[in-house]
C-alpha cells in the first residue's frame, strides 16, 4: 500500500491541486478520479478490440508477448501540427505497430485565475498500423482533435484553455514486418511458378507477395 507521502506525488504528477491537506483516502480518491477517464478509454478500447493490457506474471497473455513500447515526447511547436515531426520518428521503425496519442495542456480558472496542468488520452489506434500511410492518416486525426481547443477535456466550464505542455506518443512494436519493407526469402524469388514472376525482378519486398500466388 502506497505512503501518504508517495500518493502525493502521485497527485503532483497527474497536476491535480489542493491536496496538500488530504489524508490517505482523500488522496485516493482523488487520484483515483483523475485516472477513471483513462480507465474508461482503456476498457472501451479492450471490449472493442479484443486487446487487453499485459499483467505481470501472466504469461499466457498473446499482447505481453515480443512487444516492445517507444515513447515520443514533444515539448515544442505545439500550435500547429505535429503530424510530420513524429512521423520523421514514425517512419524509423522496421515492424508493425499500434499508436497511442495525448497530450497535456494548460488550463486557467476564469474566477480566480488559477491554473493547472491538465492530460488527456486520446486513445490509441484500434487496428495494427502496418503501413506509414496508415500510420499518418490516423495521427492526422488525433492532432486535428487536439488542436480543437473548444474540445478540450476539462473539469468544467469555470476552466479555459490557456497554452499547450506536451504531446506524447507511444508505438507498441509487435514482430511483424512493415509492408513494403524488407526483401523476399530467396526460395520464393527463385521460385518459377509464381505468378507475375517478372514483377519481382524490379519489386522485391514482402507487398509484392501479396500480389501474387505462389503454385
Amino acid at each position: 500500500m502506497p505512503t501518504v507521502k508517495e500518493l502525493r506525488e502521485q497527485a503532483k504528477s497527474y497536476g491535480l491541486r489542493c491536496y496538500s491537506t488530504l489524508r490517505k483516502p482523500g488522496l485516493i480518491r482523488l487520484i483515483a478520479q483523475a485516472r477513471a477517464p483513462v480507465i474508461r478509454e482503456r476498457l472501451k478500447r479492450a471490449l472493442k478490440t479484443g486487446r487487453y493490457p499485459a499483467l505481470r506474471g501472466d504469461i499466457d497473455n498473446p499482447h505481453k508477448k515480443a512487444q516492445r513500447t517507444i515513447t515520443w515526447k514533444l515539448l515544442r511547436g505545439l500550435a500547429g501540427s505535429v503530424v510530420d515531426s513524429i512521423m520523421t520518428k514514425v517512419e524509423a521503425l522496421q515492424t508493425s505497430f499500434y499508436l497511442r496519442f495525448s497530450y497535456t495542456c494548460q488550463l486557467r480558472n476564469i474566477e480566480n485565475g488559477k491554473v493547472m496542468l491538465f492530460h488527456t488520452n486520446l486513445g490509441g489506434s484500434p487496428t495494427l498500423l502496418k503501413t506509414h500511410t496508415a500510420a499518418r492518416e490516423w495521427l492526422h486525426e488525433k492532432d486535428a482533435n487536439r488542436l480543437d481547443t473548444d474540445q478540450v477535456d476539462r473539469a468544467n466550464t469555470k476552466w479555459v484553455f490557456q497554452r499547450w505542455v506536451q504531446v506524447e506518443v507511444k508505438a507498441i512494436l509487435v514482430e511483424q514486418p512493415l509492408l513494403g519493407q524488407h526483401r523476399l526469402p530467396d526460395w520464393l524469388r527463385n521460385k518459377k511458378k509464381v505468378c507475375m514472376h517478372y514483377a519481382l525482378d524490379t519489386f522485391d519486398d514482402n507487398f509484392t507477395a501479396l500480389q501474387c500466388t505462389v503454385g
